[in-house]
């Protein structure tokens, strides 16, 4: 009837206000924020963040107590371990990359690529005084593997951050550096004897 039509058409009607609203609301958000676009790929460029030197030391003679206490004067944060041990641990800037691990970065790496493709929409999920955070909407291929969206992190004080979730087990995070670098975040270690060094390795990806 006409009152049917009537009433269908008002209701299409604000479901169209509705709709242009929320793409409005978007669009909005979209322009807050600087989403990557393109490829990135890795130009075998990578740097030590800061590297954590651990040393094991055994507290059943002298020497070994010697030596927890020589480690703390250097600034070592030393704690007692079961068995009668003491867990050594410092973090050093003034460490440099082994050869060793060098070589494994670029034969990880060598052909790894990010493709950031069409933005779809942005929503802004967290919205606190230490972290704005987003869902976006847009294509992202890593090599073969693809995702329809990601989380965009705004950090106070702090990085730029897109969580990539692959698959429940398989999350990619990446810092933004700027529109034409992103970088990830490896730690590799060297272990010997009693002592090991865990190195944090930021890996650099940039736009083609």
């Amino acid at each position: 009837s006409f009152f049917v039509n009537i009433f269908y058409m008002k209701t299409l009607f604000k479901y169209i206000l509705l709709a242009g609203f929320l793409t409005s609301i978007s669009n909005a958000q979209a322009q807050e924020i600087k989403t990557p676009s393109g490829r990135f790929v890795f130009q075998s460029q990578f740097e030590l963040l800061t590297a954590k030197k651990s040393e094991l030391v055994s507290l059943i003679n002298q020497a070994g107590q010697d030596r927890v206490i020589e480690l703390k004067k250097l600034g070592w944060t030393c704690l007692q371990k079961a068995g009668n041990f003491s867990q050594c641990s410092i973090f050093a800037k003034n460490e440099s990359i082994p050869f060793v691990l060098m070589n494994q970065i670029q034969k990880k790496y060598n052909s790894m690529f990010f493709e950031f493709g069409q933005l779809d929409s942005v929503k802004l999920i967290n919205d606190s005084e230490f972290l704005k955070e987003y869902d976006v909407h847009q294509q992202i291929s890593l090599n073969s593997q693809v995702a329809d969206k990601y989380k965009f992190q705004l950090l106070k004080d702090g990085p730029t951050k897109i969580q990539i979730e692959l698959s429940e087990s398989d999350k990619v995070y990446l810092n933004v550096i700027d529109e034409n670098s992103i970088a990830g975040v490896e730690s590799l270690s060297i272990s010997k004897k009693n002592t090991s060094t865990l190195y944090f390795i930021q890996i650099n990806f940039n736009k083609e």
